[in-house]
């Protein structure tokens, strides 16, 4: 493996704590990009802001190989109204990760949110027919996947379709589902292979790191393939906590979709201080106990976790295809609106200021 010096890496990171202003023309800390370069590609998912900041565009082409697009490829940004296709957003994001040589993982042409309600309803709001759902199935996805045609290494053609908790279903009861029942997953799939058919095809969702949620992945997978329809990936999301879930259960489902013959990118990535909560609740004081910053203790346990998790993704490098963070650094996470609105959380390896955090050196750990 690829070796650095955690001491050397301290010793930069007490001279960047004053080099903020130096991000946008040059990052000081190791590239993650060129330490793991021999196994898996390291991603980030951005969004227009990213690129509007200098400084943190520096700190996405410093650390990345590639990088998945948050949410401007996603319905309602892409298809507002019937027929009629935006990719302006879009468009420069990839515009931007092609002028610097990163790869794009395209996120996600089917899912239940983000998406307009004039999809789910047919001219009399009624919930539409699975004859509608086909053709509007089919509409959207030659009409994204179409228009990006060779320029993106890999779509997330379906995402979250599976139902949570326990229970005999394996299928969340969405719109799609309602109309097409599971067909609307293997029609998208055969969609986007005939859209883009150079591009890698996977199933993204949370919670694939434990039961029950595995079990059924696996049986949707494995469905897929009896259909002849061509998945060749799974992203597992990745959102967790310091505490858990246990690195084995991870790994047991690293293992399990590896046995499927199936690429698998951790495609989420972040590592909450914070608790879990419902979401929608009221905001409470423990969401606010990291508001000033993480205390030394909850800093060296979430080094600790990256370190752990960097090395089982090591020990599984050949069936990994890739580790994206989302997103680029704490203060643009989803984590500080959900659950909870408003809340302070720190799950990722940079900080506010676009420093590295104890986390960073989690992971230069685990590369030694």
């Amino acid at each position: 493996m690829r070796r650095f010096s955690t001491l050397l890496f301290l010793c930069l990171l007490g001279f960047v704590s004053g080099f903020v202003g130096g991000f946008a023309e040059e990052r000081q800390e190791p590239s993650l990009a060129q330490l793991c370069a021999d196994y898996f590609p390291i991603g980030m998912g951005i969004g227009p802001a990213d690129l509007r900041d200098p400084a943190v565009w520096a700190l996405v082409r410093h650390h990345c190989q590639q990088v998945t697009i948050e949410n401007a490829l996603k319905p309602s940004p892409t298809q507002r109204q019937p027929g009629v296709f935006d990719f302006t957003q879009a468009e420069a994001l990839i515009a931007a990760a092609e002028e610097a040589g990163l790869g794009v993982h395209a996120h996600t042409l089917v899912w239940h949110r983000q998406t307009p309600d004039w999809f789910f309803v047919d001219e009399a709001g009624e919930p539409f027919s699975s004859e509608l759902a086909r053709s509007r199935l089919r509409q959207h996805i030659q009409g994204v996947a179409g228009h990006f045609r060779g320029r993106v290494q890999a779509w997330d053609v379906v995402n979250e379709a599976l139902v949570d908790g326990p229970g005999e279903d394996d299928f969340r009861p969405s719109p799609w589902y309602q109309a097409m029942g599971e067909e609307y997953i293997i029609k998208a799939f055969r969609l986007a292979a005939e859209a883009d058919p150079e591009a890698l095809l996977y199933y993204n969702d949370y919670g694939l790191e434990t039961e029950p949620k595995r079990s059924r992945a696996v049986r949707l997978i494995k469905r897929l393939q009896e259909a002849g329809v061509r998945v060749d990936g799974i992203g597992i999301q990745a959102h967790l906590q310091v505490d858990g879930p246990p690195i084995a259960e991870i790994e047991r489902s690293i293992v399990a979709f590896a046995e499927l013959g199936l690429r698998v990118h951790i495609s989420e990535l972040d590592v909450s201080v914070l608790p879990w909560r419902q979401p929608g609740s009221d905001l409470l004081p423990e969401d606010q106990i990291f508001s000033d910053g993480l205390s030394e203790e909850m800093a060296a346990k979430q080094r600790q976790r990256y370190r752990e998790l960097f090395a089982l993704f090591l020990r599984h490098h050949e069936v990994i295809s890739g580790v994206t963070m989302w997103n680029t650094h704490d203060g643009r996470s989803w984590l500080n609106y959900f659950p909870v609105q408003d809340r302070v959380d720190h799950p990722l390896l940079f900080d506010r200021e676009l420093q590295p955090k104890a986390a960073f050196a989690g992971v230069l750990q685990a590369l030694e």
